[in-house]
């Protein structure tokens, strides 16, 4: 998901400078992590704020879309990139 006609303050989209800077940019990790790991992290975080109401789906359903837009492994090399620096 590289495509730089849709990069956003130097991430490789917009939804994923978003769930970056809104979800896991505040997460201390000690350890490495992969892309599956940190999309069940958005996952388990974005949906759980979810109340079924009138079986409306409907917003669970755009939030769902947004994150599986999100390029995770970008994302994990930056983390692991920091951490390595760090020890």
């Amino acid at each position: 998901m590289n495509n730089t006609s849709n990069r956003y303050n130097g991430w490789s989209s917009y939804p994923t400078w978003r769930i970056f800077n809104d979800i896991l940019a505040d997460i201390t990790f000690d350890e490495l992590v992969t892309a599956n790991q940190l999309n069940e992290i958005v996952s388990d975080v974005v949906l759980s704020n979810f109340e079924m109401s009138n079986g409306s789906h409907l917003m669970e359903d755009y939030a769902t879309t947004f994150i599986n837009l999100v390029d995770y492994e970008e994302i994990a090399e930056v983390i692991n990139e920091d951490l390595k620096e760090c020890v």
